[in-house]
């Protein structure tokens, strides 16, 4: 990943001189970026920011003192964190789990045949026979699976829902023979 920011580095003084910054902060930008976020991805993607903006103001941050350096990298992860969180609350305000496509209901569900419910649910793919199976047969909430899948409780749910839709999908079908993704 430093090969990306090195290319926006100019000067091959510069380019091991921001090696060395890298280095010696990635440890304490990962730090700060998980005091605002919870999963792992979400700390990369806001670490990732974080060097992408120090690398495009390289040639401007590099004379600094180390104390202001400090200080401007701190500012810059806590910024890229934060950006990170909001683009993630955004994005999960305009999910509507109400308005999901065609799903199986509990009363379809009782009314197929147990081994005809087993056939097709081993026709889907391992994550979403993993979330019927997590919620379903172990009765897990949506918030146990998100830690068990490092996934945030919506997108557990969102998952849940898309799985139905597949099994629905195949229900509705017949014996179709291919896997549904």
């Amino acid at each position: 990943m430093i090969g990306v920011f090195l290319a926006i580095v100019d000067g091959e003084e510069n380019v091991r001189s921001f090696e060395r910054l890298y280095r010696n902060y990635k440890d304490r930008v990962i730090a700060i970026c998980r005091k605002y976020l919870k999963f792992d991805q979400q700390v990369e993607d806001a670490c990732s920011e974080t060097f992408f903006s120090l690398a495009k103001a390289y040639n401007r941050i590099n004379d600094m003192d180390a104390h202001k350096m400090d200080y401007y990298i701190f500012i810059t992860a806590k910024n890229a964190a934060l950006k990170v969180l909001n683009k993630e609350k955004d994005y999960m305000d305009h999910v509507r789990f109400d308005d999901v496509e065609e799903t199986i209901s509990t009363e379809e569900l009782e009314q197929t045949e147990f081994s005809k419910l087993t056939e097709h649910i081993a026709k889907l793919t391992m994550p979403d026979q993993e979330i019927l199976y997590l919620r379903i047969v172990n009765d897990l909430d949506y918030k146990t699976i998100g830690r068990l899948l490092n996934i945030k409780p919506n997108a557990a749910r969102q998952r849940l829902q898309r799985a139905k839709v597949h099994l629905a999908e195949l229900l509705k079908g017949g014996d179709k023979n291919e896997t549904v993704s």
